[in-house]
């Protein structure tokens, strides 16, 4: 497996519901994920409780419009194709052309690079939960994972019980979409 690749499907993505601080998997002792800042954990049990929730949240899900990652330079397109306008009518000179063309370069990459930094984008790929449905099996971890942040809201573990120390409680755990 790639050093890269996450091992574990919610490593990151499960947040402690005493301090509010991610949670990751320990390396020590039994998998367990832990809060960094207090002592509260779940064990990795939890991937399979969320893997189902979003197996089934996929049946009907579909994203929104709007997050679909896909990058919009129609203005920017239209810019260019106004200076070529103005170049080959003459209206423009070529070093007021080049002015021009490269202010828009720039503007497309400043946009592009927002866009790729931009948080909660649903990719292309993921155009309906039927279709991540009969994909899941292939996907990486990290697909995986990046369906689980896109289609959950939150997943948040509450401050374990001691009466059931020592075994999974699914009540613990608060997943909203």
């Amino acid at each position: 497996m790639n050093r890269e690749e996450p091992a574990y499907l919610c490593s990151g993505a499960l947040t402690c519901g005493n301090c509010a601080t991610p949670k990751k998997m320990g390396s020590a002792g039994p998998r367990k994920y832990r809060c960094r800042s207090c002592n509260n954990s779940i064990s990795k049990e939890i991937d399979l409780l969320v893997e189902k929730m979003v197996l089934l949240r996929l049946r009907d899900w579909s994203p929104d419009p709007e997050m679909i990652g896909r990058l919009d330079l129609n203005a920017e397109n239209t810019r260019l194709d106004e200076l070529k306008a103005l170049l080959d009518s003459g209206v423009l000179s070529r070093s007021m052309f080049e002015v021009g063309a490269t202010e828009v370069e720039t503007a497309i990459a400043r946009k592009t690079e927002a866009h790729e930094r931009s948080e909660r984008r649903v990719p292309e790929w993921m155009g309906s939960g039927e279709s991540i449905l009969g994909l899941w099996d292939t996907l990486t971890m990290r697909e995986k994972r990046d369906v689980v942040a896109t289609v959950l809201k939150s997943v948040t573990i509450l401050p374990f019980d001691r009466s059931g120390f020592g075994r999974f409680q699914s009540d613990r755990v608060q997943i909203a979409y």
